[in-house]
């Protein structure tokens, strides 16, 4: 039959085209979909920023209650007794609009949501019992702060359903905002309750001196990943607060001496945290304002860009139609189109089996087969030796299960060279029912002969890379420790004073005790000693938990021992007060190179991590297991504990930044993440949990170095 040259002329411009046509037609509806749904997840964003700002709200009048109520259990009633009566009835209009936006608009439960509702239930029971003065000022403390822990991780939940980079960073911004405001009222709340109690202990100024630290952490957080704007308004209205006042009432709270301290009246500290956090509440209100502002505006581009793809879509459409038109006019063309394909296009079919029913002639060329050789056949006749029969029984597998397979084959040819192919292998069907497989390939084996030649310029290359991303990483590692390190030598720069007063007075006592021929002079000579004694050991603690957050510069030889001597001599006052048993079994003594400093944070983290579990789940006669041994050519540190393990569930989440399972002490989810980055980026070793009988079980595992190795 004689060819038509026109037709095919004809064919040739079309074919093409129409393939052009209809990719961008799919690009185009693909483009409709997206802002569509864009333009959805944006309005859903809208009502989800609105029903944050109402729960803001709540937290704020939630935090006010909290300081009242700490304030009136604590023994001030009458300058906090009528006030409180106020604040209840303003939380509940909080908790109205709440409850009322919810009700209005369509919203999933969210993760935290229930939990929510069960501890808001309880909050009229609650007061009744304040009301009485039946519990303490630290249950109520802790039922409030538990519910605006959830209340945080309700909004938390909320914020993680943008998909837009800016606007997810300024709500991260809004959210570590929201915890800054919590951690003030937490503080206004413990300073109130140390004010207004005759004898406060020191586990009370610890815990206040807590909330001071996370303030400045999650306020850190809050600027790292606010938008200009975000900082710009943030900047103008903290200048309204006066911190002196408040920094002056705060040194006399932690310095916890009671002539400092009674000068202060509980309303007064009341008032100066309740002036600093309704800024701050202000600030959380121009936020919300300004994040509804730019998701509007989002929006409205959104739309203008999902009508101008409709447009486009439409005119697509109709020239795709008449590119349809102009196919079917040349379809006196198709068996000659079929000709070309079948000499271009390297592709066979085979039945259930593998047996080969029908090849392109483009296949025959390349293989060296001709068409009689192959119908028939097994298609493992064109198998190379090359390829592991591995990769075969892939190919089976995610045929047979329905699946397309692809990728790269070494193929023989009938004269015993070899040609490389990449292959797309997908399942035939008739009616529905699958018949067989189809193969199309496109010849590779130039680019491949050229891959070989470079393959080892391109290994050395990326090891280079590989080599430069992991100093990046240690450097910003560095940083982030070098910053704690700064921390705590501000911290140890403040408390020396205190430490400096101790020493000077117990010197003196020793010199009046030496002057007077007293029998008390023995007692007061021996107690001015053991004040000096103690004085040094705190100054020396002090600058060994100073130290202790110092990055190393360079690799150190230490040994098990001295790593969890030095912990434990941090954590032993911690541990002991809670009868928690600690069994310390070193099988391995001699010295290997590795960041002590480094190594000592993890090994506390884990330490502290199991004591936490242990308190928490009220484990009877705890124990904490530290094991270290030497196991192959590694060194092998467990930290283990009867606590009874860490949910399946959460073995693969426990590692992740961000994630905690410390609901009530405000886990930041950063300690284990941390201590992975450390042992498995920095020191080049591995941070492994399992579960045993008993509880968790983590093990550091470091390769050996000792020096001269």
């Amino acid at each position: 039959m004689s060819i038509d040259h026109k037709s095919t002329s004809k064919l040739k411009i079309a074919f093409p085209i129409i393939v052009l046509v209809f990719i961008f037609l799919l690009l185009i509806i693909n483009s409709i979909s997206v802002k569509y749904f864009q333009q959805q997840s944006l309005n859903n964003l809208e009502k989800r920023v609105i029903l944050v700002t109402k729960v803001s709200e709540l937290l704020h009048e939630l935090q006010k209650e909290r300081g009242m109520t700490v304030g009136y259990l604590s023994g001030d009633t009458k300058d906090f007794q009528e006030k409180l009566s106020l604040q209840k009835k303003a939380t509940d209009r909080a908790l109205l609009r709440l409850k009322s936006y919810y009700k209005n608009n369509d919203f999933p439960i969210f993760e935290y949501h229930t939990q929510t509702l069960k501890y808001l239930s309880k909050l009229n029971k609650m007061r009744a019992l304040i009301k009485v003065k039946v519990i303490s000022s630290t249950e109520a403390n802790h039922y409030y702060t538990y519910l605006n822990n959830t209340l945080l991780n309700t909004v938390l939940s909320i914020v993680k359903t943008s998909t837009l980079t800016e606007i997810n960073n300024d709500a991260i911004a809004y959210v570590n905002l929201l915890y800054y405001e919590e951690n003030s009222g937490l503080e206004r709340a413990m300073g109130t309750n140390i004010l207004s109690v005759p004898a406060p202990k020191q586990r009370m100024i610890n815990l206040f001196n807590s909330y001071i630290v996370k303030e400045d952490v999650y306020k850190d957080l809050f600027l790292k990943f606010a938008s200009n704007k975000f900082k710009e308004i943030y900047l103008q209205n903290i200048e309204l607060v006066d911190f002196s006042k408040i920094i002056d009432m705060r040194e006399a709270i932690l310095s916890g001496e009671k002539q400092t301290i009674e000068h202060i009246k509980p309303y007064e500290w009341f008032k100066s945290l309740t002036k600093m956090i309704d800024v701050l509440k202000s600030i959380d209100d121009q936020l919300s304002q300004e994040m509804l502002y730019r998701i509007g505006n989002e929006y409205k581009e959104s739309r203008k860009s999902f009508f101008t793809y409709i447009i486009l879509g439409v005119i697509i459409f109709i020239i795709f139609i008449m590119m349809i038109l102009i196919i079917l006019r040349l379809k006196k063309s198709e068996t000659k189109l079929k000709n070309l394909v079948n000499q271009y296009v390297i592709s066979s079919t085979t039945d259930l089996k593998g047996t080969i029913t029908g090849v392109s002639k483009a296949f025959c060329d390349i293989s060296g087969y001709t068409e009689e050789e192959l119908i028939g056949k097994p298609h493992r006749v064109v198998r190379h030796p090359d390829m592991p029969k591995e990769l075969f029984k892939e190919v089976w597998r995610t045929i047979e299960s329905g699946k397309i397979w692809q990728g790269e084959v070494k193929n023989r040819r009938k004269d015993g060279d070899y040609y490389w192919v990449t292959a797309v292998i997908s399942p035939l069907y008739n009616n529905g029912k699958k018949v067989g497989y189809s193969s199309i390939r496109q010849d590779i084996t130039d680019s491949k002969r050229i891959e070989e030649l470079n393959e080892s310029l391109k290994e050395k290359i990326s090891l280079e890379v590989a080599k430069s991303r992991q100093k990046d990483q240690q450097m910003i590692q560095q940083s982030r420790l070098a910053q704690m390190g700064e921390m705590i030598s501000m911290i140890a720069h403040q408390w020396r004073q205190p430490l400096t007063a101790i020493s000077a007075t117990g010197s003196s006592m020793i010199l009046t005790a030496r002057g007077k021929e007293l029998v008390e002079s023995i007692y007061i000579d021996e107690k001015s000693r053991k004040i000096l004694e103690y004085s040094k050991h705190l100054s020396n603690t002090i600058d060994d938990f100073r130290d202790f957050f110092k990055p190393d510069k360079e690799q150190k030889l230490v040994t098990i021992e001295s790593l969890i001597e030095s912990v434990f001599g941090i954590v032993k006052a911690s541990i002991c007060q809670q009868n928690i048993k600690i069994d310390i079994d070193i099988r391995y003594h001699e010295k290997f190179t590795s960041y002590p400093n480094e190594l000592k944070q993890v090994i506390l983290n884990l330490i502290k991590n199991a004591e936490d579990v242990l308190l928490e789940n009220g484990i009877e006669n705890p124990w904490i297991k530290i094991d270290g041994y030497k196991k192959d050519d590694s060194i092998i540190i467990e930290v283990k504990d009867n606590g009874k393990g860490v949910p399946e569930g959460l073995m693969d989440k426990i590692f992740d930044p961000y994630f905690s399972t410390k609901l009530k002490k405000d886990g930041t989810g950063l300690g284990l993440y941390m201590s992975k980055t450390i042992v498995e980026d920095h020191c080049h070793g591995k941070l492994e949990l399992k579960n045993n009988v008993n509880g968790a079980v983590f093990m550091i595992i470091l390769p050996l170095s000792k020096k001269g190795l």
